[in-house]
């Protein structure tokens, strides 16, 4: 059995991805980074299956990103598939919803974006292994280049250098200049969307958030408007919501320290702003894994079926102290969703959005109906 491993800040994703193209390499990718884990079948130089737990690479956030469902929709799916442990996409052409070749093209752009969202990352590991996979074959059959990957990481590289030069902060509210808006652009497209919500004072942390899509997908039709003029930053950002912090300075510690409280949201998040000071320290990921765990053996069964209800609007000083997660969560409380649903559709890791939910609570801005 062939092993290769490394830290991505000496060999980046990017000579990973032709080094095993060029060879037509067969085997299993694990990428890694602070806490995002992402897993690739490669077989023959071609890209065949991609995992994340990435909340915002999920098939089902493609899906509704292209259009091709509702958050509704997804949420009925995914009752389905709790009852029948089918696979989403074949009930999604199993009741009509989705075609069938329009699921097999979502998949390979599944594929592909897992991998190339990879190519921005400047510290990580990576492990591939040419051990023979025990899964069984998915019913459709989707392969996608690795050296058509590879091509287009490479284009998408000065895209990003010219991104990171005018909207250096993605938190920073856009702003519009109708008067530079492009003749030709259609209420139905993405560009008419970004510039929907950019008139709102969104930034692009919570666009994207909103529009289901990928970083690349937002900041790539932003770049196209800001050279014709149509939208450019504001000044300032929005502070993100500030977490309840111990005296000990030690992520590892605060992230513990919320676990053990039940508060496994925060205990990610002190997990990610500790990844990101010391990249290279596996603690991090070995935490997480220690955090879902706990997690997955706590009830919280009656907290899930639960309906959030608004008992008020919030204030525009509430609203801005909030982080675009949190906008976002609150934006699907509407009286009638369960949290498990508004978690379902949710571009994050449910144990956040469980608990931006029980933060919402405790400000009355909204009640949990049934606890």
């Amino acid at each position: 059995m062939g092993h290769l491993e490394g830290d991505l800040s000496v060999m980046p994703v990017s000579d990973v991805v032709v080094w095993l193209a060029n060879r037509q390499m067969t085997g299993h990718l694990v990428l890694e980074q602070e806490t995002v884990r992402k897993e690739l079948a490669i077989e023959n130089g071609m890209a065949k299956r991609a995992a994340s737990n990435d909340a915002r690479e999920y098939f089902g956030q493609f899906l509704m990103h292209l259009g091709l469902l509702t958050e509704d929709q997804l949420e009925r799916a995914y009752a389905t598939q709790r009852e029948t442990r089918v696979l989403l996409g074949r009930i999604l052409v199993m009741i009509g919803i989705v075609p069938e070749e329009q699921v097999i093209q979502t998949l390979r752009i599944k594929i592909a974006e897992n991998l190339l969202d990879a190519f921005r990352w400047r510290w990580g590991r990576f492990r591939f292994s040419d051990a023979a996979s025990h899964e069984s074959r998915p019913a459709v059959d989707v392969s996608v280049p690795l050296i058509q990957i590879h091509r287009e990481g490479m284009a998408r590289s000065e895209m990003w250098a010219r991104f990171r030069e005018l909207f250096p902060n993605p938190s920073q509210p856009l702003r519009v200049a109708e008067e530079h808006l492009p003749s030709h652009m259609t209420p139905d497209t993405l560009e008419a969307r970004i510039i929907d919500l950019a008139r709102n004072g969104l930034d692009m942390e919570s666009i994207t958030l909103e529009l289901h899509a990928t970083d690349y997908q937002v900041a790539s039709r932003l770049l196209e408007l800001s050279r014709v003029g149509a939208i450019y930053p504001s000044e300032g950002a929005r502070a993100d919501s500030p977490l309840p912090r111990s005296t000990s300075h030690d992520p590892i510690s605060d992230a513990r320290a919320a676990m053990d409280r039940g508060h496994f949201g925060d205990a990610m998040r002190h997990l990610q702003d500790g990844a990101r000071l010391d990249p290279g320290n596996r603690a991090y990921a070995e935490m997480r894994q220690d955090i879902e765990a706990a997690a997955s053996q706590t009830d919280l069964t009656n907290l899930r079926t639960a309906v959030p209800m608004k008992l008020r609007e919030a204030s525009a000083d509430e609203l801005t102290a909030m982080s675009s997660r949190e906008r976002y969560v609150l934006g699907r409380v509407d009286g009638k969703r369960t949290v498990q649903a508004i978690i379902h559709v949710s571009p994050m890791h449910d144990l956040e959005a469980l608990d931006i939910l029980r933060r919402l609570a405790s400000t009355s801005v909204i009640k949990m109906e049934g606890l």
